[in-house]
């Protein structure tokens, strides 16, 4: 991963999308999420991605705990 990728994700423009709002609805989000909040996580895992040693376990078990925390407690 590189820089750009983080800085990308983080200027796209956000919109409420209808894949949020399904998850939402459907329960696999957590409510207090929005689609805002699911971008900058996405930013931030690939600004950290560009900075950790090539070591694919660590990245996979970095991008699990991020997810775990997306869903609904």
């Amino acid at each position: 991963m590189y820089d750009g990728l983080a800085q990308a994700v983080a200027r796209t423009p956000v919109h409420e999308s209808d894949t949020c709002r399904f998850s939402l609805d459907a329960g696999t989000l957590r409510a207090d999420m929005d689609a805002y909040d699911v971008r900058h996580l996405a930013a931030a895992m690939a600004r950290v991605g560009g900075q950790l040693p090539p070591d694919p376990d660590r990245r996979t078990r970095l991008l699990r705990m991020m997810l775990d925390g997306l869903r609904p407690r």
